[in-house]
């Protein structure tokens, strides 16, 4: 009987770490579906949250800390400078709050992610973590803390995935959950003739080489020119720029064999279609910005290259979706 007990009583942690553990799991698993439905919401409401968290409830770093209180290599002038935000939080449970903040420096737009430990015996903040090339932004929900990162294509104009993160109390950046943002297309009928696969699959791409599957076309990448029924021609800049929040642009002339020229500077993407036995200059346009609203709109100019006049303009409805939720 006394063995019996004694199993029972070396057997009963095991059960109890068991559950915990399992308890431990089931949390984690129901604040990712959380945190997925939060990014959801967003996505088809106030989407303005992802880029900036709840940054109204935060502050800026000379708000809370002087010079003298930040043990730091930095000038302070330039940390205040190029600060986002700024927020205390006790993040390993001492009691003790823990300085948090972001900076984004240099033409780039380049991030650097910090946390700072209080020395209580110096009276002093000293580095803990500092993460770099993530873009992170508080947001609190259901008591908890996290951290969005935006994953962008600048070029394209598409967000690619949205990561939310929370800080352990080992001070670790940790990943609860990424999704990946899809888009797809709405065409109204009076596109579907000029609009094809080939230009919406060369949309999120930024590239030209799908105009060398049009059996009509020359395209002539080292001269960055492209002709049609050897007569007319297309020569094109593209403006490859290094600057992250900057997306790359497209400008081109059109050269009529009749000496006809027209010139557009500014677009996002164009293609050269046939329709009926005729050729349409197609271009696609959107805002500077990226878009990352629920639904978006991409405005479509049709051009006819007999008469370089505009015949249609219209709109291909976007819309975006998330996949990757638990």
């Amino acid at each position: 009987m006394n063995k019996i007990l004694l199993g029972l009583l070396l057997f009963l942690p095991a059960i109890v770490y068991s559950k915990e553990q399992k308890g431990m799991a089931d949390s984690i698993q129901s604040r990712r579906k959380d945190i997925a439905e939060f990014i959801s919401e967003l996505m088809s409401g106030d989407s303005s949250r992802l880029y900036v968290g709840d940054m109204d409830k935060y502050t800026r770093i000379d708000k809370l800390v002087t010079a003298n209180q930040l043990d730091t290599d930095e000038d302070f002038e330039f940390i205040v400078r190029n600060n986002r935000y700024a927020l205390l939080s006790d993040i390993d449970g001492d009691k003790k709050k823990e300085l948090i903040f972001l900076q984004i420096e240099g033409t780039g737009y380049f991030p650097h992610f910090f946390i700072y430990k209080f020395d209580k015996t110096k009276k002093i903040y000293r580095p803990l973590q500092q993460i770099d090339d993530k873009y992170l932004y508080p947001i609190t929900f259901k008591n908890h803390l996290y951290f969005i990162d935006i994953a962008e294509n600048y070029d394209a104009k598409r967000l690619t995935f949205i990561t939310a993160y929370e800080i352990t109390k080992k001070f670790d950046l940790v990943k609860q959950i990424s999704v990946k943002v899809n888009y797809s297309y709405q065409i109204p009928d009076t596109l579907k003739p000029y609009i094809n696969d080939d230009f919406l699959e060369s949309l999120p791409k930024y590239e030209l080489e799908h105009f060398s599957k049009r059996k009509f076309l020359t395209f002539n990448k080292d001269k960055h020119c492209i002709a049609f029924d050897n007569k007319d021609t297309i020569t094109y800049k593209i403006d490859y720029t290094s600057v992250g929040y900057r997306p790359s642009t497209i400008s081109f002339g059109l050269q009529q064999h009749d000496g006809g020229s027209i010139k557009f500077d500014y677009i996002f993407c164009f293609d050269i279609v046939q329709h009926n036995g005729k050729e349409f200059l197609v271009i696609s346009s959107y805002d500077d910005r990226v878009v990352y609203s629920g639904t978006v709109s991409m405005k479509i100019t049709i051009i006819s290259l007999s008469t370089l006049k505009v015949i249609i303009t219209g709109y291909l409805n976007t819309d975006i979706s998330l996949s990757g939720v638990p």
